[in-house]
C-alpha cells in the first residue's frame, strides 16, 4: 500500500483505505477535489501507469487533454451528487488506455475513486458483445432514412454504419475506414460532438445540432442524438443523425 503525504487526509480514512483496498485488482485512490492530487493509492497505480507513484503530481495530468474538461466536470458532479462516473483516456509514459473512473464522496474535500482499465477485457468477450449488437443494428436500422451508426464510447470507434450514411456522406465503405473525424467535422463542430458524448457519462441520451462535410465539401446540418445501449462490458451507443432541411 502506498500512502502519499500530500494533504490532510484523516488517519481514520487512511487506515480504512489500507485495510480495504490493498489487494484490489483495480486502482483505488483518494482524490482531493481542489488540487486533484492523490492522497492515497494502492499499488495498482504504479502498474497501470508504469512509473513510480512519487512522480505523479495529480490525476489531472495523466488524463488526455481532450478529456480533461470532462474530468473537471466529474469532480464537480461527485461533490454535488455524492457519486459520478466518467470515461477518459489515460496518457501514461509508456502506454495509453481508456478507463472508467468511479467517484464516491468521502467528505467536503475528498472522494474515493476507482479506476478500471477496460483494456483488460478479453477480446473474445468484447467481440461476442459487439457481434450481438451489430446483428440487431443491421436488422433494425440498415434501411433507415436517417444516418445511423453503432459507436463504442469505450474505444471511440464506429462499429457499424447504415446505407444512408454512405449515401449522405458520399464515401464508400473502404474510403470511410481511412477517414479521420477532422475530415468530416469542422473544428467548432468537433467541440459540439465531443460535448454530446461527454454528457453520456451521466445521462442515457444526449443531442445537439451539428454540421458536417460530405465527400465533395458540401456542408450539411443535422440533429445528432446519441443514446446509450449498454455500459458493460463496454459503452455502446446508438447515434442517429437527422439531416435538417436547408433554408
Amino acid at each position: 500500500m502506498t500512502i502519499l503525504e500530500r494533504h490532510d487526509t484523516t488517519p481514520e480514512i487512511k487506515t480504512a483505505f489500507a485495510k480495504m483496498f490493498s489487494k484490489s485488482p483495480d486502482f483505488v485512490g483518494i482524490l482531493n477535489f481542489s488540487t486533484q492530487e492523490i492522497s492515497a493509492a494502492n499499488h495498482v497505480l504504479e502498474i497501470l501507469i508504469e512509473k513510480n507513484h512519487s512522480d505523479v503530481k495529480d490525476l489531472h495530468s495523466l488524463i488526455s487533454k481532450a478529456d480533461r474538461p470532462a474530468f473537471v466536470q466529474f469532480c464537480k458532479n461527485v461533490q454535488k451528487h455524492g457519486h459520478a462516473l466518467v470515461h477518459v483516456q489515460i496518457m501514461a509514459s509508456k502506454r495509453e488506455f481508456f478507463t472508467f473512473i468511479h467517484g464516491h464522496c468521502l467528505n467536503d474535500k475528498e472522494a474515493l475513486i476507482y479506476l478500471v482499465d477496460i483494456s483488460k477485457d478479453t477480446k473474445s468477450q468484447r467481440d461476442k458483445f459487439r457481434e450481438k449488437w451489430i446483428q440487431i443494428f443491421d436488422h433494425l436500422f440498415e434501411d433507415s432514412k436517417d444516418i445511423m451508426n453503432l459507436y463504442s464510447l469505450s474505444t471511440r470507434t464506429i462499429l457499424r454504419l447504415n446505407k444512408r450514411a454512405f449515401i449522405s456522406l458520399g464515401y464508400t465503405s473502404e474510403e470511410m475506414q481511412h477517414l479521420t473525424i477532422e475530415q468530416i467535422y469542422p473544428p467548432k463542430e468537433l467541440l459540439k460532438l465531443g460535448g454530446i458524448f461527454h454528457r453520456l457519462e451521466m445521462n442515457a441520451s444526449s443531442e445537439d445540432e451539428v454540421s458536417f462535410y460530405a465527400k465533395h465539401g458540401e456542408l450539411h446540418t443535422a440533429r445528432i442524438r446519441a443514446s446509450v445501449l449498454e455500459r458493460e462490458p463496454e459503452v455502446l451507443c446508438l447515434v442517429q443523425t437527422t439531416e435538417l432541411a436547408k433554408g
